[in-house]
């Protein structure tokens, strides 16, 4: 082949060469657009999380609360169907017999805190404590300690509050009622009026709300006598009553107007 046709091939190859052609990145405003679109989604999406989390750690609060009646239960049938008490002039251990922990002598109407020491023989620890926590516990490991394994001032401590009206005679929740020692006995399950209608526990923690400042801390989960739990406002309680000499501003559920004999709600 002559010089001219080698220079047709060459310019032949040349003609079939493609060159790619980039196509242009995001502009600035085009991604501009697009944080502002994720921004969006992520602030219609985390309310809906959060909701959800929440409604998740309120029910199993609720259940725990139920889990925790059964406990009770346990308690009065082991002990001649009378409700957890104390003489406030023992100790109350703070953890399982077999392990070194604490113990606590604490007042009489303490006990409100300080129950879960009673349970050792009815319910063990170990496979009851959690049930006794809310559904925002943070605890340690085993969940009696502190997050870091260690004591606080919550060691050993149920989320759940029990109502003092289950710490003494019904009587002395009367609005006439004198000083008797002989009012501060057991309370036996005979002795509640209305069941359905007398709180027994209620979460005083609410440690699911402690990231929102802003949360109805009225709208507490209780459980009742009966062993229903439900969500009920502490202020729509019945008004507490309670003698001076037993304490100087009565609360709501542990007050309760004659006392286990009374409705809280």
């Amino acid at each position: 082949m002559g010089a001219m046709g080698d220079q047709d091939v060459r310019q032949s190859k040349r003609r079939r060469v493609r060159i790619p052609v980039l196509k242009p990145a995001f502009t600035l405003i085009e991604l501009l657009v697009v944080i502002g679109v994720v921004g969006i989604l992520i602030g219609l999406l985390l309310p809906a999380l959060w909701g959800a989390k929440l409604a998740s750690e309120k029910a199993v609060t609720l259940a725990n609360l139920r889990q925790t009646h059964t406990t009770f239960e346990f308690y009065t049938q082991r002990y001649n169907e009378t409700y957890p008490w104390f003489d406030g002039n023992s100790l109350i251990p703070l953890s399982p017999p077999d392990e070194p922990g604490s113990a606590i002598g604490p007042g009489y109407w303490d006990l409100e805190f300080y129950w879960v020491g009673l349970m050792h023989e009815v319910a063990p620890w170990r496979e009851h404590f959690e049930s006794w926590l809310d559904g925002g516990a943070r605890r340690g490991n085993p969940p009696w300690t502190a997050e870091d394994g260690n004591y606080n001032s919550i060691t050993g401590l149920s989320s759940f509050r029990y109502c003092r009206s289950f710490m003494a005679r019904p009587e002395l929740w009367r609005t006439d009622a004198v000083e008797d020692d002989r009012l501060y006995r057991p309370v036996r399950l005979s002795d509640v009026a209305a069941p359905s209608s007398k709180v027994l526990l209620y979460d005083w923690e609410l440690s699911y709300l402690r990231n929102n400042p802003d949360a109805d801390r009225d709208l507490v989960p209780m459980v009742f006598a009966d062993g229903h739990a439900t969500v009920h406002r502490v202020s729509e309680a019945a008004d507490p009553v309670a003698p001076t000499w037993v304490r100087p501003e009565p609360e709501p559920l542990h007050d309760t107007p004659n006392g286990v004999r009374g409705r809280d709600y």
